[in-house]
Order: C-alpha cells, then sequence, then structure tokens
C-alpha cells in the first residue's frame, strides 16, 4: 500500500477546526505589535526571518495548509474555485519587498524559508543571505559537482528528481531539481547556515509559516534556547506561540506595512533585474544570465539575435538551456556587435539591446523593468565598470555536503519539543515495522560511510538501513536506499543529514523518541555531534 506523493501530503493537513481557525487581531493590536518589534530591530545585533506560504498568499499563491490551502483541499477532497496565479508570473508582496529593504539596511541580517516558489530572490534578495530550506522551483543543481543553474522557468523531473538535463560544466553530471519532498533530507548547507544563524539570532521573527514542518520548525526554538526572542506572525495557531515575546494573529503583508512604517522605512516598489554577460570565445559570442551576488549562471533568454552592421549580417539563435548560450561568428573578427535578447516573458517584458564594441571582449549588464510604475515599462540598463562572466566551473558545494559530520561547524542538535495535538509533519510515535529494527550488541554508526551502491560511494545525504545495517543515499542524491528497500522489504531506515527516522511502508516519520529507535538515535547523535542527545520524554 503507498499514497501518491499528492495524497501523502494531504494526510498533512490540519486534523481540528482549531488548528484550522484563523484568528485576526484588530487594527490596533496589530499595530502595537508591529511597534514592539521594531523596538526590538532597533536594538538587535543578529535578526533573522524565517518564512513560510503565508507570505505568497497575497501574490495568489495558495498556502498548504489554510481553509483553501493545497493540502487542506486534498484533504477534504474539494476543488479549488478562486483563481491563482503561477509562480513564475508572480509579483513578490509587500512582505517580500519590506524583508529586500531591511536586509539592504542592515536591519535583518538572513533570510530562512521554507518556500520554493522563488519569489525571494525575484524580489532582489541577494542568495547569500538566503537558505531555502525545501529547495527552489528554478533551479537545477548536478549530481557530481554540485554545481547549480538558475533557470527562468519551472524545473521538472523527469524521473526521481532529474531532469534529462547534464551539467554545463562539462563534468559529465545529470542534473536534478532541488525540491524537497515529502520523507528527504534537508540539504546540509542550506540546514547547517538556518540551525548557526537562528542560533546566533537575538530576535527571529517567523512571517506566515505554521511552524509544523520539522526539522525547519525547530530553528526558532534555536534562538529562544539561546536567549533570543521569537516573533510569530500568522493567522492560524502554531505550536511555538507559548515561546513567541510577540504573537500576532494578522495577514503578514498588513504587520510588515506597519512594522515599516514604525521603523520610518517605506516599503520599495518591485523592480524585475535582470543581470547577463556578453563574452567573446574564439570565434563564438557567449551569453549568459548570471547571478550578480555569486555569478551562478542564469537561463533567461528564449532567443538571442546578433547584428554586425559592418557586414549586414545578423545571426539568431534560440535557446536549448544549454549555458552559455553560443552565438557562432566566424569571419566576423573583433566587430562591434548589436545584441537583442528576447526573455521568457513571464511578465511580458520586452526584448533588451546592447552593444559589444569592437575592442571589449566582454560585457556585464543590469537591466531593470519599472512594471508597477510605468504602463508601457521598457528596460534601463546599465553597463557594469567591470564585467563578471558566469562561473561555469565545478562546484566546490558537493565536497561540503557530502562531508557530513566532517564539515567543521555542524549545526548543534535542535532543542526537543513535542507537538501534542498537532498533525502536519511530526513524526508518528509508532509504527508497525518498527520490528524490523534489529539492534546487535557490536553496532556502531559512522555519519562518513559511504553508499554501498556499487560506483556510488556518495558520504553525507546517505541513510542506515536498521534491519541489515547497510548504509545508502537517499533520494535527494541517487536513491539507492528505496532500491534496497524495494528490493529487501526492510522499511526502516534513519537519516544521516537530519537524524530523522522513516517508515517507506507507512511513509512517515518516526519520533526517535520511541524505545525501539533509542539506541539508533543515541548511535547516529554520538557520531555526528560527539555527545548523547538529550532525549524527549515520551
Amino acid at each position: 500500500f503507498s499514497l501518491s506523493p499528492h495524497r501523502r501530503m494531504a494526510y498533512t493537513a490540519h486534523k481540528s477546526d482549531r488548528m484550522m481557525e484563523e484568528l485576526r487581531h484588530s487594527p490596533a493590536e496589530v499595530d502595537a505589535a508591529a511597534s514592539a518589534v521594531a523596538a526590538l530591530l532597533r536594538s538587535a545585533k543578529h535578526a533573522v526571518v524565517f518564512t513560510g506560504a503565508g507570505i505568497s498568499t497575497s501574490t495568489g499563491i495558495p498556502d498548504f495548509r489554510g481553509p483553501d490551502g493545497v493540502w487542506t483541499l486534498a484533504a477534504q477532497n474539494r476543488t479549488r474555485v478562486t483563481p491563482t496565479t503561477d509562480m513564475l508570473c508572480a509579483v513578490p508582496s509587500p512582505t517580500h519587498m519590506a524583508i529586500v529593504e531591511l536586509h539592504r539596511r542592515g536591519v535583518i541580517h538572513h533570510v530562512i524559508s521554507q518556500n520554493v516558489d522563488g519569489l525571494h530572490l525575484r524580489s532582489g534578495l541577494p542568495s547569500s543571505a538566503l537558505s531555502e530550506l525545501h529547495g527552489n522551483s528554478t533551479v537545477e543543481q548536478c549530481d557530481t559537482c554540485g554545481k547549480k543553474f538558475l533557470r527562468d522557468f519551472r524545473v521538472l523531473e523527469q524521473l526521481n528528481h532529474y531532469t534529462g538535463r547534464t551539467c554545463d560544466t562539462g563534468c559529465g553530471g545529470q542534473l536534478r531539481d532541488n525540491i524537497i519532498n515529502f520523507g528527504e533530507n534537508l540539504p546540509f548547507v542550506e540546514l547547517h547556515q538556518g540551525f548557526e544563524h537562528s542560533k546566533g539570532a537575538d530576535v527571529h521573527i517567523c512571517l506566515g509559516s505554521s511552524l509544523t514542518v520539522s526539522p525547519a520548525c525547530e530553528m526558532p526554538r534555536e534562538t529562544a534556547a539561546a536567549g533570543g526572542k521569537v516573533v510569530i506572525v500568522n493567522l492560524q495557531r502554531t505550536p511555538l506561540d507559548t515561546l513567541a515575546t510577540i504573537r500576532s494573529h494578522a495577514p503578514v503583508d498588513q504587520f510588515m506595512t506597519c512594522l515599516m512604517g514604525h521603523l520610518g522605512i517605506p516599503i520599495p516598489s518591485w523592480v524585475l533585474e535582470r543581470h547577463f554577460t556578453l563574452w567573446r570565445s574564439g570565434e563564438e559570442l557567449c551569453v549568459s544570465g548570471l547571478d550578480p551576488a555569486d555569478g551562478t549562471p542564469f537561463a533567461l533568454f528564449e532567443k538571442v539575435s546578433v547584428s554586425i552592421k559592418a557586414l549586414n549580417l545578423t545571426k539568431t539563435v534560440t535557446a536549448d538551456f544549454k549555458l552559455p548560450l553560443v552565438v557562432p561568428l566566424q569571419d566576423v573578427g573583433a566587430s562591434d556587435l548589436e545584441v537583442r535578447v528576447e526573455f521568457l516573458g513571464h511578465y511580458n517584458e520586452p526584448p533588451a539591446a546592447v552593444d559589444l564594441h569592437s575592442g571589449e571582449n566582454a560585457a556585464t549588464f543590469a537591466a531593470r523593468l519599472h512594471l508597477m510604475e510605468r504602463e508601457s515599462p521598457s528596460w534601463d540598463i546599465h553597463r557594469l565598470s567591470d564585467p563578471k562572466i558566469p562561473s561555469f566551473a565545478p562546484s566546490d558545494s558537493a565536497a561540503v555536503v557530502s562531508r557530513g559530520s566532517e564539515t567543521p561547524g555542524q549545526p548543534s542538535p535542535p532543542s526537543s519539543q513535542r507537538f501534542d495535538g498537532w498533525f502536519a509533519v511530526q513524526p508518528l510515535p509508532s509504527c508497525p515495522h518498527l520490528e524490523q529494527a534489529v539492534l546487535t550488541d557490536n553496532l556502531t554508526v559512522d555519519l562518513r560511510s559511504p553508499c554501498g551502491a556499487e560506483l556510488c560511494g556518495n558520504v553525507g545525504e546517505n541513510m542506515l538501513c536498521l534491519s541489515c545495517h547497510q548504509v545508502y543515499c537517499g533520494r535527494h542524491v541517487k536513491g539507492h536506499m528505496i532500491t534496497h528497500s524495494e528490493a529487501t522489504g526492510h522499511m526502516i531506515v534513519g537519516g544521516f543529514a537530519d537524524l530523522s527516522f522513516w517508515c517507506y511502508q507507512c511513509e512517515a516519520y518516526i519520533d526517535p523518541s520511541n524505545p525501539r529507535l533509542q539506541p539508533f538515535y543515541c548511535l547516529m547523535h554520538v557520531s555526528k555531534f560527539g555527545a548523547k542527545p538529550a532525549l524527549r520524554p515520551r
């Protein structure tokens, strides 16, 4: 028996009217709470923002566990009747833009997000200031070198996260989406960043999240445990409400508008910004978008046309989403080039025209489109003084992920908490397949153990079979543990990245404080952190 992923997540919908209920504080109460948060931020040394689906609902993207959330509708077998907006066409909300401005001014220092809609990056928040715990629907990542590629289209998997495209670094690896599905380990780097920023935060503002998805929801607890202040803004109740110094039941846009007013900081209008570079390579012109923060290649264009007036010649290339996009220019020499780029057009953005002069080998452009302020918007294009060619070198992030417990600065184990009465993706207290978990006297666990599949050898994002104690990689890598489970019928596994326990048959997490799992959890915890855990009481 196996539930489809959609039905499985529907199972995580709130199960009671109390949990589903949306509460609304009066405007005066919201304003008072916003004023109090403004006071906290003025004195904060390290402020963190934690965002959930609730910050995107005003853009037309539905949430998951609200009254008309995706999983709520599925659980109630209802069909959505209200219109929605495609993620690729959504305009960042006032909350998104307030976060961008607060970060730009140094008021907040890091954003932790559970959202996959990509609106934080599109709003202008630097990727260096963002930990996307559950991935991004417009990112592909190489399974060999770890290199990431940004896409101005939704990345769709063909099988087990693989998209059918190969890595543009030339390493020979296969590209995968980086969405974290139910039952999969969170990416180590983002998880580590989230916990480290949470531990160091003196103010932690949670916006539009039910705070029920583990291990992400443990991060605000880290702030509280370290003596920091937790702020929660959400219409529904959350299991962390008792930890909150300030709790506001309000739409996040309303709250953030009040907050920015008390801080005396205007919320900027959204401007669509695209960076791209042209560079000569032999008898070719290379064209690619890029993330200005770190040079990550960005597939932005549907078509590129290059005109050489001196030769009365125009060449056009249609994108196949390999990067960089290459326009052959045999026998052209170092001529002046007029380049016209056509975008994928999710916002009906017009083409942009730029020049690469005969004496230039490369040029980088920042193009800004004021969609919200002009009836017929046109690009404002600025040529950067220092060209920045996107990096197509294999990434070293794969090594960071794969080192697992060897990586310096491991995140501390999250504080323990019971979520009695809450029914999102909290672990089940038990399952009928736990009898498969076999503990032997001589069992040792090394989280650096490689995947046992032939020709794999992955280290880090692996899992331990609790029946035969074999180690294989999880679905987020190459899925060898899934293959092992299907071949052997062994259902219970432990994840090395987040020390979680999963049953493939029940398709659910199992609470590590279950007496059957406690010994395994202790062994894994000692291997990861060098100390035994403080287990939750049952």
